[in-house]
């Protein structure tokens, strides 16, 4: 296998994980909530990914999903709420905002969108063979090198697409899962503060 070399963001993402009641009204309250939240989850927009990924993302758009490469700050803003959180990670500065779970946007020295880590449940696919049938053959994948993680790699223009899978070691018969997806623009990249 090759191993792959770049760059990676990564956002960290916490769970709360409330306790549970043992009586059955108590039980039947959390499903509600909970049903109410994987319908929204379900309606958020998720980057489709079949054949016309590329071809979208070769004129900066990523398909299905609103935010797009080059897109302005205050557009996202509109869009996903207020910056709720900057940090420094991997030569660049990741934002993440309000409205935007499993998700973080990078910006270049003029605001614009030059990366966006999405996390799978933003996915429309996560099975990294049926990604693969649907997309088209990487470019590379293998282990990466900054990393103990399956990627797959893809160019579209001046962008890169990194598809990681957290497990590359799985029992034989598992499928392995996309856990997370980094789109950045080369060009921007170069532009961005750090």
């Amino acid at each position: 296998m090759k191993r792959i070399t770049g760059i990676t963001i990564a956002v960290v993402a916490g769970l709360l994980v409330g306790g549970c009641s043992s009586s059955s009204s108590a039980a039947s309250e959390l499903t509600q909530p909970l049903a109410v939240e994987q319908k929204q989850a379900e309606a958020e927009p998720k980057v489709v990914l079949d054949e016309n990924f590329l071809k979208s993302l070769e004129k900066n758009e990523i398909n299905g999903f609103p935010i797009a490469i080059g897109m302005k700050k205050e557009e996202v803003i509109s869009r996903y709420g207020k910056v709720t959180k900057e940090d420094f990670w991997n030569g660049g500065i990741y934002h993440s905002f309000e409205k935007l779970e499993g998700g973080a946007v990078l910006f270049d020295g003029k605001d614009r969108v030059y990366g966006i880590e999405l996390e799978a449940q933003r996915l429309s696919e996560t099975n990294l063979e049926a990604i693969i049938k649907k997309v088209g053959k990487p470019s590379e994948q293998g282990m990466s090198d900054l990393s103990e993680q399956y990627v797959i790699y893809y160019e579209a223009a001046d962008n890169l697409v990194r598809i990681y899978a957290a497990d590359e070691k799985l029992p034989a018969g598992k499928v392995r899962n996309a856990d997370r997806m980094i789109i950045f623009n080369k060009k921007l990249y170069d532009e961005a503060p750090r």
